[in-house]
């Protein structure tokens, strides 16, 4: 079933307005039709709204996050080995326009 709206995402959860947004911070499933409208519209699926409950319900220690503490971490590898490619690329491209202009001055002694 597709909510709208704050209020009545509330209503479906039992719980006060404010506390729902409050929530959305902490993972709550959250659409918002517009998302460069932070103030904007919202709506949700109930669905995944009971799927998200469950889940905080079955894990309030919030270990369930370990995939996000996973997902950081490959994110911060992948981050790490950019930098050094990015390193290694500009290492190589100062040696190409060293190697270009030794041509060019070869050409022009010529």
């Amino acid at each position: 079933m597709l909510l709208t709206g704050w209020k009545e995402i509330a209503n479906y959860l039992k719980s006060g307005t404010r506390t729902v947004q409050r929530w959305e911070k902490e993972g709550l499933p959250i659409i918002r039709p517009s998302p460069n409208n932070a103030r904007g519209h919202v709506v949700a699926y109930s669905e995944h709204l009971d799927r998200w409950l469950k889940q905080s319900r079955d894990d309030p220690s919030g270990l369930l996050n370990n995939e996000t503490e996973i997902k950081i971490k490959r994110t911060q590898e992948l981050v790490l080995s950019l930098s050094k490619q990015r390193i290694e690329i500009r290492r190589r491209m100062d040696e190409l326009r060293r190697e270009l202009a030794s041509l060019r001055d070869k050409h022009r002694k010529r």
